[in-house]
């Protein structure tokens, strides 16, 4: 990859990160074409999109747990 498509990523990460804090998205209507732009397949595309949701959730919900907003038995099938 080159030096000007990874600075180009980065700032797309930094937009997304901020796009989707600010406003509550996901942030995959930005990274899917971003990736695919850089020439990423479809399916690593998907694929980034998932795993940066997934750990964007698992941060969220430890910081909701920690802050008192998060009530594990609500979550659970019991």
């Amino acid at each position: 990859m080159e030096e000007s498509t990874a600075f180009i990523l980065a700032l797309v990460g930094l937009f997304t990160g901020i796009t989707a804090g600010f406003f509550g998205i996901g942030g995959g209507e930005i990274v899917v074409p971003s990736a695919i732009f850089a020439h990423f397949s479809y399916s690593h595309a998907v694929g980034i999109s998932l795993m940066q949701m997934l750990f964007s959730s698992v941060v969220g919900s430890i910081i909701n747990y920690k802050k008192g907003l998060l009530d594990l038995r609500e979550g659970s099938f019991a």
